[in-house]
């Protein structure tokens, strides 16, 4: 049996045979990662492997060196690379082997899919029969994220808010090429989650941004905080600090023969408006009362049996009616006008209304009731489809020459309601508005 110092002396020379040995059939000439002189190839005399620095270090990517300070044989077959990892290279590090060397035995490797902000450890090896060596433990950290702040709210409406946040990186010339967006998220009391993000468009020479939050809930509170992420892989997400606001809320009154309803809509521009509805359909005198039925531009009403195209007048194609076409603005004068589209939208909004029924004799009529004001309107049930109890309505917004826009409402085991296209020339009823 061999002595143990016999053994430490074999495993010594073997040890040096390894390095002495340590030549490539492609050191004359580098191809993919190109291998530069300089400070990041610390030639250390008294290591066999030395770990370069680390350089290009960006949020997602880095590029890492190794030097081998001694030369044999070429033509022996010789693994080298960089092992890389978050925290002890022991564990299951990731490796990156090398596809070239140059003539003074210096590789490089670019790793990707990194994580900002975010501290690595590494270190060259040499791998040659069945035998790893390996040069020091070197580190770097992964570029960040500087200031992520969650600002004021600058403005405030029912519906609209505008809030500013500071986002700054630490190289700001990597933004684009990471994918960087910034932006507002938001959430109201009553959602279990963060139920919206505003992305904003730019930041000023302060790294400030702007945004404008929309389709809120009147009187509402919301919390809100700057959030930043990448849409490039590896996703990196980071927030500001929380704070909060509440919506302005909606008015509690509304002119004679209206309901109250909570219906803010935003315009394109961002400016608000209030509408409020008629307690019954135009031509009615009650509410749950059936009245007119109108094709749609046409301002008589009409019968069912006079609903066919060859009876139909109306022939301008407006994206919205004019007053002169607007069967509730001729009737009814003064404010009172047909719906949009749009505006029908924000009453069928269910964060807005609750839909339900109203019993008046021995009839059950459709109800909508406002979480908002806690007020309600009253629909006929004008029409039987298939067992079902339904109500429709022309909205003032047109398609094109032959179709408009319609809400239809069906009451059956649960409610059904949506805005679709429908003939301009059936007779339909109008329900109110006004502002």
């Amino acid at each position: 049996m061999p002595c143990y110092n016999c053994t430490v002396i074999m495993k010594k020379f073997l040890t040096a045979l390894v390095v002495i040995a340590f030549t490539f059939s492609s050191c004359d000439k580098v191809s993919g990662d190109e291998t530069q002189g300089g400070e990041e190839f610390k030639n250390n005399p008294n290591e066999a492997i030395v770990t370069g620095a680390a350089t290009d270090v960006s949020y997602y990517s880095a590029r890492l060196s190794g030097w081998c300070n001694q030369k044999g044989d070429k033509g022996a077959s010789v693994l080298f690379g960089i092992e890389y990892s978050l925290s002890d290279l022991t564990l299951y590090p990731t490796t990156v082997q090398a596809t070239a060397i140059d003539a003074d035995n210096r590789f490089c490797c670019t790793i990707t899919d990194l994580r900002y902000n975010s501290v690595y450890y590494y270190r060259s090896y040499v791998y040659f029969n069945g035998i790893k060596t390996y040069g020091k433990i070197e580190s770097f950290t992964t570029k960040g994220i500087s200031s992520v702040t969650t600002g004021e709210v600058t403005s405030i409406g029912c519906r609209v808010a505008k809030i500013s946040g500071i986002a700054a990186f630490d190289e700001p010339t990597d933004e684009d090429r990471c994918s960087f967006s910034y932006g507002i998220e938001y959430t109201s009391d009553n959602d279990f989650a963060w139920c919206g993000t505003c992305i904003a468009d730019g930041k000023d020479s302060n790294n400030s941004f702007y945004c404008e939050l929309r389709d809120l809930i009147p009187n509402t509170h919301y919390r809100y905080r700057t959030v930043i992420h990448s849409s490039s892989y590896p996703y990196c997400l980071q927030y500001g600090e929380e704070r909060s606001f509440t919506t302005n809320a909606s008015s509690e009154n509304s002119p004679a023969g209206s309901v109250a309803m909570g219906t803010v809509v935003v315009r394109d521009d961002g400016s608000e408006y209030e509408i409020f509805w008629a307690e019954c359909d135009l031509g009615a005198t009650k509410p749950g009362e059936v009245g007119d039925k109108y094709a749609w531009g046409e301002t008589t009403s009409k019968g069912v049996d006079e609903s066919t195209y060859d009876k139909y007048t109306y022939t301008e194609n407006p994206s919205i009616l004019p007053k002169t076409a607007d069967a509730a603005s001729v009737n009814l004068g003064g404010k009172w006008r047909m719906a949009t589209e749009q505006e029908w939208r924000v009453l069928l909004d269910d964060r807005i209304t609750e839909m339900g029924t109203e019993k008046i004799g021995a009839m059950y009529y459709p109800m909508f009731t406002s979480k908002i004001t806690g007020k309600s309107i009253i629909l006929p049930a004008c029409d039987w489809y298939e067992d079902n109890q339904w109500y429709s309505s022309w909205t003032s917004s047109g398609v094109d020459d032959s179709v408009a826009k319609r809400v239809r409402i069906i009451l059956s085991n649960t409610w059904y309601t949506d805005v679709w296209y429908e003939k301009r020339y059936i007779c339909l009823p109008i329900r109110p508005v006004t502002e």
